[in-house]
Parts: structure tokens; sequence; C-alpha cells
């Protein structure tokens, strides 16, 4: 993104460290970022879509957040 024969935002991105749930030391992502997906030639694209309606739902997100995010 900050290569500029590769990419047409550069110097136009910001960066910021992870907030802490303490507040005592940095912050972490456990797992950076999950995508979800749904298979275009999938058998249960129907099934996809509900789980990943589920997962993305406030009521999960809000759940999760509260916990301090995906731990392994």
């Amino acid at each position: 993104m900050e290569n500029p024969q590769d990419s047409t935002v550069v110097g136009k991105m910001g960066y910021a460290s992870m907030p802490s749930l303490d507040g005592a030391k940095p912050g972490a992502a456990d797992l950076g970022s999950w995508t979800y997906t749904i298979n275009a030639s999938g058998k249960n694209k129907e099934a996809s879509y509900l789980f990943s309606a589920w997962a993305l739902s406030k009521d999960i997100q809000t759940a999760l957040a509260d916990e301090g995010g995906l731990h392994p």
C-alpha cells in the first residue's frame, strides 16, 4: 500500500496501535482479521450465508468484544 509503483493510496494511509484491554501495555490482535466468504461452487451456500450472518451479527460481535476478542 505504500509502494508508489503498485499503489494509488501512497501517503493516504493512517496507522495506529491496537488499544490494550488494561491500558498498561500495548494491545495486539489475536488473529488479525477474519474474512467470511461463500464459495460460488459450494453445495451449502445457504448454510454458509446463515453462519456468516450469525457470526457477524451485532449480538455475536458484541459478545466477542465484551470477552476481549477471539482467543486461540
